[in-house]
């Protein structure tokens, strides 16, 4: 069996200059100095990282979020080269300072959310931003509305999260029927995100179908297609998928961008690998179709 392999590659020469250039510019407060005898840049980025808020006053800092905004940023930036074990550690140091500041922690999720999650994101990264929401959506002292977001958040995230085994999917399918979805043993799975209201959907249904090399891995059984709409199933949406392949999985869930990332909208693919686990998502027609043709 071929395997689906996809070639995420990192520039560490962009990511150096990125933190060069953190270190060059005037701080809003007083960041870590690191030893000279620290050359290495994945080490360098491990002191930054580990002592980032070593001297900064918490309770006093967030007098001005301008500059809380600015550090956060910068703090967030070398995550790129640091290992994980400094980079999750001092997260969890840092919210474990703010349990007791919750509009100051809820500042932070805000800023997580546009620096890791957001269409604007320094360092896109479920799991970093997962590491500072789930101390705010654990702390008593903020109330459940203002947890709700993020509690959303954590909900889609779990489920579908890149390098981490793919959850259990209910929904309807286009004969009407209450489905589960898990992902089988040994098939890639390409979960195909969509709307019925979506023009760019219609022409990535074709695309897809049309593709020779995914026919050939469907009809080997190497590959499943899982089309999926955030839609209620009623007769308008199974009029929608009435022309979908045959062999292809088709269903609809009103709350599936509860269960989903859904972020970027649709259309949108998702790829399972042949152990169950998430390869990538958001995921474009054009680069799935890269992908087949590297198969």
């Amino acid at each position: 069996m071929k395997k689906i392999f996809l070639f995420l590659i990192a520039v560490v020469a962009s990511c150096a200059g990125a933190f060069s250039a953190v270190a060059a510019e005037n701080p809003p407060f007083a960041y870590p100095a690191i030893p000279d005898s620290i050359t290495d840049y994945k080490a360098r980025s491990n002191y930054f990282v580990s002592h980032f808020w070593d001297r900064i006053d918490l309770k006093r800092a967030f007098s001005s979020k301008q500059k809380v905004a600015q550090a956060f940023e910068d703090y967030v930036a070398p995550m790129r080269l640091a290992e994980a074990d400094s980079v999750f550690s001092s997260i969890a140091r840092f919210m474990k300072r703010l349990e007791k500041q919750p509009n100051d922690m809820l500042f932070i999720a805000s800023e997580a959310e546009k620096n890791l999650f957001g269409d604007s994101a320094v360092v896109v990264s479920d799991e970093l931003y997962l590491a500072f929401i789930r101390p705010v959506v654990a702390n008593k002292k903020i109330s459940k509305a203002l947890k709700a977001r993020y509690e959303a958040h954590i909900g889609q995230l779990e489920n579908d999260m890149v390098g981490y085994p793919f959850g259990e999917l209910r929904f309807t399918d286009r004969q009407g029927r209450p489905t589960r979805f898990l992902p089988r043993q040994g098939q890639a799975v390409f979960i195909f995100l969509n709307d019925p209201d979506c023009s760019d959907c219609r022409m990535a249904r074709v695309r897809l179908a049309a593709d020779p090399r995914a026919k050939e891995l469907i009809g080997s059984g190497e590959l499943m297609v899982l089309a999926l709409s955030p839609a209620d199933a009623d007769a308008e949406w199974r009029d929608y998928v009435a022309d979908y392949p045959e062999d292809w999985l088709v269903g609809a869930d009103p709350d599936l961008d509860m269960k989903l990332d859904l972020r970027v909208g649709t259309p949108s693919f998702q790829v399972i690998d042949e152990n169950g686990i998430l390869a990538a998502k958001h995921l474009s027609i054009e680069t799935l179709l890269q992908i087949l043709s590297r198969i």
